[in-house]
């Protein structure tokens, strides 16, 4: 599937938006950061709406963007005062929301170009590697992530990731959800995750 052109990066590199589809579903990607730019589905009575906060171009999520979409990594959420420890070693990070880290810090990864291993109109599969030291993480880190739709009219992300050094890691996806369709306000929602496997403790 050959992606279209959604715009240039600031350091000159061009981003590819790929659409997938089932039936009336539509989701766009882009490989600038895994950006889940827009999810189409229809309603109840069959009208169509955008259900995710999206922006219109690559410069928007370079500057403006609360990380609107991204894959966020190495680490989701925040890492108190930017330090941890892994087998005796300390490690400092950019305090990109002081006095924290903050998902990955200020280049995470969903500021980062990623490689498209592989993608048709159902499946998109989106691969980088996380150099040693990036953001102050410990390890080479190849990480692997797929966005599909299965034959039940959902979206499915898959995350793989390997490293060669003890580190830590916690991906997630960043999508801001209005179920009610783009520009129809604030809304009471609640959202079901199925999922096989989680943190212990988490139910």
């Amino acid at each position: 599937m050959a992606g279209e052109t959604f715009g240039t990066t600031a350091d000159g590199e061009t981003v590819t938006r790929f659409t997938l589809g089932r039936g009336a579903l539509r989701v766009h990607v882009l490989d600038y950061g895994g950006i889940v730019t827009a999810i189409e589905t229809p309603d109840r009575a069959g009208h169509a709406a955008d259900v995710v906060l999206g922006l219109d171009s690559v410069a928007g999520y370079e500057t403006k963007s609360p990380h609107f979409g991204g894959l966020i990594g190495r680490f989701a959420n925040r890492i108190a005062n930017g330090r941890f420890a892994i087998d005796g070693h300390a490690y400092a990070l950019p305090t990109n929301e002081p006095p924290n880290a903050m998902h990955g810090g200020p280049r995470g990864f969903d500021r980062r170009m990623w490689r498209v291993e592989s993608a048709d109109d159902k499946h998109l599969t989106l691969a980088r590697r996380s150099p040693d030291g990036e953001e102050g993480f410990p390890g080479n880190l190849d990480v692997t992530v797929t966005y599909s739709l299965p034959e039940d009219g959902t979206l499915r992300i898959d995350y793989r990731a390997q490293t060669d050094r003890p580190t830590v890691l916690n991906l997630t996806h960043h999508g801001y959800f209005n179920l009610a369709g783009e520009g129809a306000g604030d809304v009471g929602e609640a959202l079901a995750l199925r999922r096989h496997r989680g943190p212990e403790g988490v139910g």
